[in-house]
């Protein structure tokens, strides 16, 4: 299950849609036995009229069948879609304690009506037969209904029907986390918390990345921009030029031409198929085009906008997932699974922090009083250093919550937080509006909310 355990993250998610078709809701629950191992169970949801019902009783039928309750990961699901999905591992009391993985996945068939689907196999052996099943299972919905198997492109990318290849947990080269990557792929960059990775074919994924932007509206940007181009060169590593409340793809857009032409390549160009605005940012897919002779990449973004100090600079959290368009159908699944597995290592990152104020301490013991003011400086650099990444997991946080349909609501009397299905805080936000209230983003507490 290591290798396929879903991570906390920043960045990127994808759905997997079950088959929408009615007549599915005629039959009875039907059971495929994998040569290879691992057994299929799909079909309609008797008693339900809801995904969170649907869930629940599948969940509970799993729980009936091992004798034992299923430990599930975070739920994904396309915002807006009408599919949910988790991996659950359980201890089968029913199969001699036998450890058991597996993977649930529920979807609105129409008229109400919610279907499901649930593979599993023994633990060790999930991780290779679990891509042979998934294959399974959108065989036999395509040969049941007319309709495609797939992501709806609005919000999670290009339609698919693949089944996600096995990942390796790979750890980023500076020890502050780990991805998980398929065979063939590579890290590519990063660091600090964030990474970027490339495959074989093009493909590229780019998660909890900070682009440092400097505010051209503003003196002190303008200053900023006047040093880094002094002279008229262009100073390597420079912070694209955008303004702080300019929009985000525009930002994201500017920023990656601007990266191009310092590195005289070509300039690259982005056409918008969809663009969902969230609580914190931006989540738009469509085609990128480098320009470069290999063809558009489809590509989905994830951008958002951390807070501005005014000092001239500012900064945002960038995500990406591309894959060239000739082989979006075939391997998006894989780059989406991927954009799931980032899990960024706290202890490692306050060990990083820590080294960096070692560093300058003994800098500042060895030099004048010149050196202790700069050593203030980094002090400062560090703790805003670890307000972004604090602000960062809060709006990773958000961002969860929006696609999984959820809602942070506080009790006033006693200041008490708890994270509801939307529904259910939406009713008690309206039942009594001066005891009950949504909790925004900034004011999440840490280990309670997020």
């Amino acid at each position: 299950m290591r290798l396929i355990k879903l991570a906390r993250v920043t960045v990127a998610i994808f759905c997997i849609t079950a088959c929408r078709n009615t007549a599915h809701g005629e039959g009875v629950l039907k059971t495929i036995d994998n040569p290879g191992g691992g057994q299929i169970i799909y079909g309609p949801v008797s008693g339900q009229s809801s995904l969170q019902g649907a869930m629940g009783a599948v969940l509970r039928s799993l729980h009936s069948h091992f004798g034992d309750r299923p430990q599930i990961g975070k739920f994904f699901r396309a915002g807006g879609s009408d599919s949910a999905a988790t991996f659950f591992t359980v201890t089968a009391k029913t199969l001699g304690g036998k450890p058991i993985a597996g993977m649930a996945i529920v979807s609105m068939l129409g008229g109400n009506q919610p279907g499901a689907a649930v593979m599993y196999d023994d633990a060790p052996r999930f991780g290779k037969t679990m891509s042979v099943m998934m294959k399974k299972l959108n065989d036999v919905w395509h040969a049941e209904s007319p309709l495609p198997v797939g992501v709806a492109p609005s919000t999670a990318g290009p339609e698919v029907a693949a089944a996600p290849q096995p990942l390796h947990r790979t750890p980023f080269p500076d020890g502050t986390g780990s991805v998980g990557l398929p065979a063939g792929w590579h890290i590519t960059g990063g660091g600090a918390g964030s990474v970027s990775a490339a495959g074989p074919n093009g493909e590229v994924v780019v998660l909890a990345a900070i682009w440092q932007m400097l505010d051209p509206s503003t003196a002190a940007g303008r200053g900023l921009i006047q040093y880094q181009t002094m002279g008229g060169k262009q100073l390597a590593g420079r912070s694209a030029i955008y303004p702080y409340r300019g929009d985000l793809l525009q930002a994201w857009i500017a920023g990656a031409q601007q990266s191009a032409q310092r590195t005289h390549q070509p300039t690259p160009t982005f056409t918008v198929s969809s663009s969902t605005q969230t609580a914190d940012g931006l989540v738009v897919t469509g085609e990128l085009d480098n320009h470069d002779g290999k063809g558009p990449l489809t590509t989905k973004l994830q951008l958002g906008r951390m807070p501005n100090d005014g000092g001239g600079q500012w900064a945002m959290t960038v995500g990406r997932l591309s894959v060239p368009k000739a082989l979006a159908k075939q391997e998006w699944p894989t780059v989406a699974l991927i954009g799931q597995s980032i899990n960024q290592d706290a202890n490692a990152l306050s060990r990083l922090v820590a080294q960096k104020q070692n560093e300058i301490h003994a800098i500042g013991r060895a030099a004048d009083i010149r050196n202790a003011a700069t050593q203030a400086a980094n002090d400062a650099h560090n703790r805003s250093v670890e307000a972004m990444w604090d602000s960062q997991a809060k709006r990773n946080q958000a961002f969860d919550n929006y696609i999984t349909d959820r809602a942070v609501v506080m009790e006033t009397e006693s200041n008490a937080h708890g994270t509801f299905d939307y529904p259910t805080a939406d009713w008690l936000v309206r039942l009594d509006p001066n005891r009950f209230q949504y909790v925004a983003t900034e004011n999440f507490l840490k280990g309670i909310d997020y």
